[in-house]
C-alpha cells in the first residue's frame, strides 16, 4: 500500500515532542504560520493532511504490475488559468465527511497545487476548515487532506506517463527494426514487453539498500539520461562479472563523492578518516595489489564520463564520449582533487594523461551514461565498443538484466540495515556523524554501512601512541639549540649537517631560500603549489603573465636583450584588450610588469591584411581561416544581418597590393582612380551615389566564450528594396556554402542542400510589442476589455511598483531593459495581486507575448484575429501593427524551424542556443564602432575593424565586466548574448519527437482557449 506523507516544508524539533497542540490558542486568533514549524504544530497539520485509510485503498499497490497501473483511471487535470490567490481555494465551511466526488472532479493544475501546499498552513491558522474546488464551485467542500490526495494522484500519473512513454518507445523501435530486417532485435524487444507487463511498477530493488525503484528502469527505454542510481546498478553488475582474481576494481559513485569532498575528508581525525570510502579503497589497492580502478564521473551537471587510475604507470586517464569544442574532456576541478588524494594516500605523483581511454562517440544528448558503462566494460572485459546502429540493443539488454533480477527476487550483495538505522534514530545525536556516502553503500564493501553504524553505536577507545623516551646528552642538546637558522653552515659540525640537503643545495642554486620560505604565509610558495597541483590550468592569462616575467628575469641574468621577446598568446591578447580600454593605464602598468610595447602591438595589428571592402573570395577565405583556427569544422553557424546609418562621403584609399587609388563610400562599391586629381571626372562617369547606410553580416558560433566573426560590410543606399537586398544576401550565402559551412539563421527551406531558416530578434520583438501597447494610434481590443497604456501608467504610481517611471514616461523605444522589465514576472504578479479585475487584458497580453510560447502565442493570435474579423473591427485600429505581426510570425516559425534543423539536419550533438540566433552581434559591432567614431564613413569603419574585433573578444571573455547593467534606465541596447553562465548544453541538445510536439500543440491550443476566455473571446 502506498503511504502518503504530506508534502509540506516542515521542520520539527525534538525539544517540543512533549508539547500538545491546543487549537484555541492557534486557530482563528490572527497568528502567522511560522516558517520554522515547531514539532507539535507540524504533527497537528500532518493529521489534517493525512489521507484516511479508506481512501488509501483506492490507490494501486507499489507491487502491482505495470499493466494494472496503466489501466488505473486518473481524474483530468485542468490547464485553465486562474489568476486568483491560493487563499481563495479555502473555505470556513466544514468539509464533507466522505467526499466520494474526489475521483470525478477536475484536479487543479500543478502550479495551483503547489500554491495550495504553500498556503495550507496559514489558511488553517486563519480558521479555514475546507477547500473549495474553484474548477467546480458547485461541488461539496473538501477536507484538507485532498491536497495530499491530489499530490498522490499526480505522482501516480507521472509514473503512468513514464511507463507509457517507455512502452510506446518499445513499439516504435520494434516497427523500425522490422523495417530494417533486424529480427534479433525484434525478438529482444518482445522479451522486454513481456517483462515490462509483469514487472512491479514501483517496487524496491536490491540495489543501494532497496532505495532504487523499478519505475526508474523506464529510463533505459527511451531517450532519457541515466541517474546516479542507474550507474551504480550497472557498475555493480560489471563488478559481479569480473573473475575472482581480477586486478581491476570498478568503483561506484561513492568514490567520486568522497574525492570531491577530499579537503573536508583530510581534515578528519584518523579514527574517522579510517571509516571513509577513500581509506577503504586505499587499503583495497595496497592489500590486493590492484592494478587499476575504473569509475564513472558526472560532470557539468549533465554528462557522464569515465576515469581510470592506473597504479602500474601512476597515471590518471579519462574517456569522454563527447569531447569537442563545446565540452571539456578533462574535469579540471575533480582531477586536481583526485591527484591530491592519490599523492596523499600512496605517496607518489600521478600524471594526468587526459582524454585517452578508448570509447565510442556520442551522437545524441542522452546516451552518455550507457557509453560510459560501455567504456568500462570494454576496458576490463573486452566487450565491443558501442555502435550507433546497435543502440537499441544496448539499452534493452540492460533493462532485461535488471527486470529479470527484480522478477526473480535476487538479493545481490546488499544488506538490510533497517535495524541499525532504527537504533541510530533512537539516538539522533549520532546521525550527523554518519557519512552520507557510507550510508548509501558501495558494492565493493558490502558491510560498509553496517560497520560504520556499529562503530557509532559502540565506539572503540581511541589508541594513543606512547611517548618515546629520549635522553640526549646535555652538551649535545645545548650545542644543537645554539645552531639557529641563519647561522653560517660552514661553522656547523659535520654530524649536525643534513648530507642530502647539502647535496641538493649544491646542485640547485637558491633552493635553500625556497625551502626556508614559510609555505603557509608566502604568496609565492602558494602560487607555486597551485601551479604544481593544476589549480592554475584554466588561468591562462595569469600563467602568461608569470611566464613573461620569468623570461624577462632569465634574460636579464644572462645579459641578453629583450629583442624578439615571445609572449604567451593569452597574455598578449589581454594586453591588446587593456591597451584598447585605456592606453594611459596600459603604459603605466607596463612600467612594472612585462607587457608588449604599444608600438609592437600596433605593428602586429598593421600586419593583419586589410578587411575586404567588397564581397570577394578573400571575404570568405578570412571566415574560413578564423573557423579553422577555432577548430570548428563540422558544426553549424548563425548568420546575422543588420543596417546602420553611415556618414555620407567619399574617401580616397591607397591599395598597396594593387598599387592604385580607390574612391570609397559610394553605393556601387569602390571606384578605381588612376589620378587623384581626376576624382570629379570619375564620379561624373558613373552612377555611383554616396552611401547612407552600412550593411553588415556577422557569423556566430553556438559555442560559449567565442566572439562573433565579422563576415562582410558594404555601403548601400537607403533606397534598396527587398529584391536588391536579397541579391546581396544570396552572394554571402553562396560564399559561405562554397566553404562547406552550414548555417541556420536565414522560413525553413533547403538551399544547395543546406537547411536554412529565417528568424527575428527576440529583443526587437519585445520592443515592438511594448511600443504597440504604449502607442495611442491603436486600441488593442478584445471581447470584454482592451489593453492600453493607461493601466501600465497607473501601475507606476502604486506602492511597491515593479517598474520605474522612466520606463513608462518619456520612453526610449529602443530600450532593451525597459521592454524586458515590462514583460517580466514581477509586473505580472503585481497586476494580478493589485489590479486583476481592471487589467485582465493587459495581464493576458503581457503573459502571452512575454513568454512567447511559440505554439500558444500562434493559436492566441489566430483566435484574436478571427474575433476581430467576425465582429468587423478594423484590424488597422484594433490589432497589432503589421510589422509586429510579421515579426511574431517570423519568430514563431523560425523557432520551430530551428528545432527541426538541429534535430534532423545536424550530425552529432548540437545544442540549440536561441539567444545566439539573433542580430545582437551586428548591433554590438555598431555600438562599439560609435564609441570610437560617433559618425563614421565607410572607410572609417574599415579602419576600425581590427579594434572592433578586439572589443568583441573582450566581451566574449569577460562577459560580466562588459555587459550592460540590467537595471539601467533609458540605456538603449543591452548586449547579453555572451552570458552563458549556468547553461545546460546537454539539455539544450535534446529535442522533442514529432509525437511530443503534437502533444504540446494540443496542450498549447487548450491554453490559448483558456486565455482567450479570460478576455471574453469564445474560441469555439
Amino acid at each position: 500500500m502506498i503511504q502518503m506523507s504530506p508534502n509540506t516544508d516542515i521542520v520539527t524539533s525534538d525539544d517540543e515532542d512533549c508539547i500538545g497542540f491546543i487549537e484555541a490558542e492557534w486557530i482563528g486568533v490572527g497568528k502567522k504560520y511560522p516558517r520554522n514549524t515547531p514539532g507539535f504544530i507540524a504533527r497537528a497539520l500532518n493529521r489534517l493532511l493525512s489521507i484516511p485509510p479508506t481512501f488509501c485503498d483506492k490507490f494501486p499497490l507499489r507491487e502491482s504490475p505495470v499493466s494494472m497501473l496503466l489501466s488505473y483511471p486518473i481524474p483530468s487535470q485542468s490547464d485553465e488559468f486562474l489568476f486568483v490567490g491560493a487563499l481563495k481555494w479555502f473555505s470556513h465551511k466544514p468539509p464533507s465527511v466522505n467526499p466520494r466526488s474526489l475521483l470525478n472532479q477536475w484536479m487543479p493544475s500543478s502550479h495551483e497545487l503547489k500554491q495550495l501546499r504553500k498556503a495550507v498552513g496559514q489558511a488553517w491558522f486563519d480558521g479555514h476548515y475546507s477547500i473549495v474546488n474553484l474548477l467546480d464551485p458547485d461541488s461539496e467542500c473538501l477536507p484538507f487532506w485532498c491536497i495530499s490526495f491530489w499530490d498522490l494522484l499526480l505522482k501516480i500519473r507521472e509514473g503512468q506517463e513514464m511507463l507509457k512513454k517507455a512502452w510506446k518507445w518499445c513499439g516504435k523501435e520494434m516497427e523500425k527494426m522490422r523495417k530494417n530486417g533486424d529480427y534479433d532485435a525484434v525478438d529482444t524487444l518482445e522479451q522486454v514487453k513481456e517483462r515490462f507487463g509483469r514487472l512491479a511498477w514501483d517496487a524496491g530493488m536490491d540495489f543501494e539498500k532497496g532505495m532504487v525503484k523499478t519505475l526508474g528502469l523506464s529510463h533505459l527505454l527511451g531517450p532519457e539520461q541515466l541517474t546516479d542510481s542507474d550507474l551504480n546498478m550497472m557498475v555493480q553488475v560489471l563488478t559481479e562479472r569480473l573473475p575472482p582474481d581480477s586486478k581491476f576494481v570498478i568503483a561506484s559513485l561513492t568514490l567520486t563523492y568522497d574525492i570531491l569532498n577530499i579537503d573536508t575528508k583530510m581534515k578528519l581525525a584518523k579514527n574517522k578518516y579510517d571509516r571513509t570510502v577513500l581509506k577503504r579503497y586505499e587499503n583495497l589497492v595496497k592489500t590486493k595489489g590492484i592494478q587499476a580502478i575504473f569509475f564513472p564521473l558526472h560532470v557539468d551537471t549533465n554528462h557522464w564520463i569515465v576515469g581510470k587510475i592506473d597504479f602500474q604507470s601512476d597515471t590518471v586517464s579519462y574517456g569522454d564520449s563527447n569531447s569537442s569544442l563545446l565540452f571539456m574532456a578533462v574535469p579540471r576541478k575533480f582531477n586536481r582533487k583526485l591527484l591530491k588524494w592519490l599523492s596523499s594516500a600512496f605517496g607518489r605523483c600521478f600524471t594526468d594523461n587526459g582524454n585517452c581511454l578508448p570509447c565510442a562517440t556520442q551522437v545524441d544528448g542522452y546516451s552518455c551514461g550507457l557509453l560510459a558503462i560501455n567504456t568500462i566494460g570494454h576496458a576490463v572485459s573486452g566487450v565491443p565498443l558501442w555502435q550507433t546502429k546497435y543502440a537499441t540493443q544496448h539499452c534493452v539488454k540492460w533493462f532485461l538484466e535488471f527486470a529479470d533480477r527484480a522478477l526473480n527476487g535476487s538479493n545481490g550483495t546488499d544488506i538490510n540495515i533497517a535495524a541499525e538505522i532504527e537504533a541510530l534514530n533512537a539516538n539522533s545525536k549520532l546521525l550527523h556523524h554518519l557519512d552520507a556516502t557510507v550510508l548509501q553503500g558501495d558494492h565493493n564493501f558490502p558491510n560498509l554501512a553496517r560497520m560504520a553504524i556499529a562503530n557509532l553505536l559502540n565506539p572503540a577507545p581511541e589508541s594513543r601512541p606512547m611517548c618515546a623516551t629520549v635522553n640526549p646528552e646535555p652538551e649535545t642538546a645545548l650545542t644543537a639549540l645554539r645552531k639557529l637558522r641563519g647561522t653560517k653552515l660552514k661553522y656547523v659540525p659535520a654530524r649536525f649537517r643534513n648530507s642530502l640537503l647539502g647535496e641538493l643545495y649544491a646542485k640547485h642554486r637558491n633552493l635553500q631560500g625556497i625551502l626556508d620560505e614559510d609555505s603557509k604565509t608566502s604568496p609565492l610558495i602558494k602560487i607555486a603549489q597551485a601551479y604544481l597541483d593544476g589549480r592554475l590550468d584554466d588561468k591562462e592569462v595569469f600563467k602568461g603573465l608569470i611566464t613573461a616575467m620569468a623570461s624577462q628575469l632569465d634574460r636579464e641574468e644572462r645579459g641578453v636583450g629583450m629583442q624578439n621577446f615571445q609572449y604567451p598568446p593569452a597574455w598578449e591578447e589581454m594586453c591588446q584588450i587593456l591597451r584598447e580600454i585605456s592606453p594611459q593605464t596600459y603604459e603605466a602598468l607596463a612600467k612594472h610588469i612585462r607587457m608588449p610595447t604599444g608600438r609592437s602591438l600596433s605593428i602586429k595589428r598593421a600586419r593583419v591584411p586589410r578587411f575586404p571592402m567588397e564581397l570577394c573570395d578573400r571575404t570568405f577565405d578570412n571566415v574560413y581561416e578564423q573557423l579553422k583556427l577555432l577548430k570548428y569544422r563540422t558544426g553549424h553557424v548563425a548568420l546575422s544581418c543588420d543596417d546602420t546609418k553611415l556618414l555620407p562621403g567619399y574617401c580616397l584609399y591607397w591599395d598597396s597590393k594593387d598599387q592604385v587609388h580607390y574612391l570609397i563610400g559610394g553605393d556601387e562599391g569602390r571606384l578605381m582612380v588612376a589620378d587623384p586629381e581626376q576624382v570629379t571626372q570619375v564620379l561624373e562617369s558613373t552612377n555611383s551615389k554616396e552611401a547612407t547606410k552600412l550593411r553588415l553580416w556577422c557569423l556566430t558560433l553556438p559555442v560559449p566564450r567565442v566572439s562573433p566573426i565579422i563576415v562582410a560590410a558594404l555601403p548601400i543606399s537607403d533606397k534598396l528594396d527587398a529584391d536588391q537586398l536579397f541579391v546581396l544576401l544570396k552572394r554571402v550565402l553562396d560564399g559561405l556554402i562554397d566553404k562547406e559551412w552550414s548555417h541556420t539563421t536565414y522560413q525553413f527551406s533547403l538551399y544547395r542542400s543546406q537547411a536554412i531558416c529565417v528568424i527575428q530578434d527576440s529583443k526587437h520583438c519585445l520592443k515592438t510589442l511594448r511600443n504597440n501597447l504604449f502607442s495611442g494610434a491603436r486600441l488593442l481590443t478584445f471581447a470584454s476589455s482592451v489593453a492600453a497604456y493607461r493601466c501600465i501608467r497607473q501601475l507606476v504610481d502604486g506602492l511597491g511598483r515593479p517598474l520605474p517611471k522612466r520606463d513608462v514616461e518619456k520612453t526610449d523605444s529602443q530600450d532593451d531593459n525597459a521592454a524586458c522589465r515590462l514583460f517580466s514576472a514581477g509586473v505580472l504578479e503585481y497586476l494580478i495581486e493589485h489590479h486583476q479585475e481592471e487589467s485582465i487584458a493587459e495581464i493576458v497580453y503581457l503573459f502571452v507575448f512575454g513568454e512567447l510560447l511559440a505554439l500558444g502565442a500562434r493559436y492566441f493570435l489566430d483566435t484574436w484575429t478571427a474575433f476581430l474579423e467576425v465582429t468587423e473591427h478594423l484590424k488597422a485600429q484594433h490589432h497589432l501593427s503589421r510589422e509586429a505581426l510579421d515579426i511574431i510570425q517570423i519568430l514563431i516559425k523560425g523557432l520551430l524551424a530551428l528545432v527541426v534543423i538541429h534535430r534532423d539536419y545536424i550530425d552529432g550533438l548540437s545544442p540549440l542556443l536561441l539567444w545566439l540566433n539573433s542580430k545582437e552581434p551586428c548591433e554590438h559591432v555598431f555600438g562599439s564602432a560609435r564609441k570610437v567614431v560617433k559618425d563614421f564613413t565607410f572607410l572609417d569603419f574599415i579602419y576600425m575593424i581590427p579594434k572592433l574585433q578586439i572589443k568583441l573578444r573582450e566581451a566574449a571573455l569577460y562577459t560580466k565586466v562588459s555587459m550592460s547593467d540590467p537595471k539601467a534606465r533609458a540605456s538603449g541596447y543591452n548586449h547579453a548574448y555572451f552570458d552563458h553562465d549556468g547553461v545546460d548544453l546537454i539539455a539544450l541538445a535534446n529535442f522533442l519527437s514529432d509525437d511530443e510536439i503534437k502533444a504540446i500543440a494540443r496542450a498549447a491550443a487548450q491554453e490559448a482557449d483558456s486565455l482567450s476566455g479570460l478576455v471574453g473571446i469564445n474560441a469555439s
